[in-house]
């Protein structure tokens, strides 16, 4: 047979550079075996452009790392140790392993060590209508195996959240800390949840209320959390606080808990998302941050209770931007190094009226609108992970360090 090697060739641009060589047997002018090298590094925020469904998961992004694709007429191999950067990864309900063309005689072996980078976001069930919308933090380890020889498809491995939303009926939670959990095979694709969330709202008498949103190991397809409020509300209250109004009041628990509910319950959060991605790109590169997202979340009770006093006197009540929007969160998020990542959290809250009137309160505000802002540092080090938090407030600065909080957290993994 006839051996050809392909020396090492550049191709680069102004922040990346990607070399790539391979080796080619040729017997008889047919090509008998074949291995490809692929090497990319440089600007950690880019990389190689990838889009493509792989085992059922839509992957949108840039990859940086070493690739390798060998193989003979009948079967290719594919290795890879790569690292993903601003890639949106969406956890579809109906993801499957069967991403290679089933009548194909030609047999898959994959084994792909994948490693988060910045940026990495994870949505489900859908891109364009998400419950979930979470960032992945810095450094997890995800491993895909495949081979169809045998149809057996393997994803393993523990993905940290830093950061995020969950929109449950009419709210919209801001993730504090989350895992998701995947140990998943050509049998089943559920992975395990645990996250702990948190909105900031009020009652119809003025009360701030904030809400917890919590689920520890719930496989994604039973997405039932458990909704806790300080202060202590009554289920009634609750329900009323997550949008029972809009749904009107005879919905069963059952249809609470389906998944089409959840979709169309959190339509109002989630159709803001497409509209402020783009600027959320910019101002992020702008900034050069690792983490920029705005969540805008509409208090869709101001209308049905408009609705309501228009059928009831037919006069049209006066709707201001401050009872339109509920919560407007700014989030920045910037890691230093390997150990240290910061991130601020300035919201814009309004309080949430009975009627329609302009109310004056003994706060600062702008347009009956108060700012409230939130520092967090989280440090790595080798035995925990130390979080410090600082709650600043406009105009009581000094009092700053009585909101101080300090939390000391590990994780074991057998």
């Amino acid at each position: 047979g006839k051996d050809i090697n392909m020396l090492p060739v550049l191709i680069s641009d102004k922040k990346n550079r990607t070399y790539v060589k391979g080796n080619f047997l040729l017997e008889s002018w047919a090509l008998d075996y074949f291995k490809v090298d692929v090497s990319s590094f440089g600007d950690t925020k880019r990389g190689l452009k990838i889009s493509d469904t792989f085992c059922g998961i839509d992957v949108d992004g840039y990859v940086l790392g070493d690739l390798s694709i060998s193989g003979m007429s009948d079967s290719i191999t594919i290795d890879g140790d790569i690292t993903v950067n601003n890639c949106i990864i969406n956890l579809s309900q109906n993801s499957n392993y069967d991403s290679f063309d089933s009548n194909s005689m030609t047999e898959y072996i994959v084994n792909m060590n994948i490693t988060t980078g910045t940026g990495v976001e994870f949505f489900w069930p859908t891109k364009k209508l998400p419950v979930l919308r979470a960032f992945a933090s810095r450094g997890q380890k995800v491993q895909i195996l495949y081979d169809s020889s045998i149809n057996q498809f393997d994803i393993d491995g523990n993905v940290a959240f830093r950061g995020g939303d969950i929109f449950y009926f009419s709210n919209n939670f801001f993730i504090k800390d989350g895992l998701l959990v995947l140990n998943e095979n050509q049998d089943k694709f559920d992975p395990l949840i645990t996250v702990n969330a948190e909105c900031r709202t009020a009652t119809r008498n003025n009360q701030k209320v904030k809400l917890m949103f919590i689920m520890d190991n719930t496989p994604l397809s039973h997405f039932q959390p458990r909704i806790e409020s300080v202060p202590a509300l009554s289920q009634a209250e609750l329900y009323e606080l997550m949008g029972d109004t809009m749904m009107g009041g005879n919905v069963s628990d059952e249809e609470r808990s389906t998944m089409s509910t959840l979709a169309n319950a959190g339509a109002y959060g989630t159709q803001l998302i497409g509209i402020l991605r783009p600027l959320e790109r910019s101002v992020k590169d702008f900034l050069n941050v690792d983490i920029f997202a705005i969540r805008a979340q509409l208090n869709d009770k101001v209308f049905n209770d408009q609705r309501n006093a228009e059928k009831s006197s037919g006069d049209m009540k006066r709707v201001g931007s401050n009872t339109v929007f509920r919560n407007i969160d700014v989030f920045f998020g910037k890691y230093f190094g390997e150990y240290f990542f910061l991130d601020t959290t300035i919201r814009f809250s309004a309080w949430d009226f009975d009627t329609f009137e302009y109310y004056e309160y003994n706060m600062p505000t702008f347009y009956n609108m108060y700012l409230e802002s939130e520092i967090n540092l989280e440090v790595n080090t080798p035995l925990c992970i130390l979080n410090l938090g600082l709650y600043p407030k406009l105009g009581k600065m000094p009092d700053f360090l009585m909101d101080t909080t300090i939390g000391l957290s590990w994780r074991f993994t057998f």
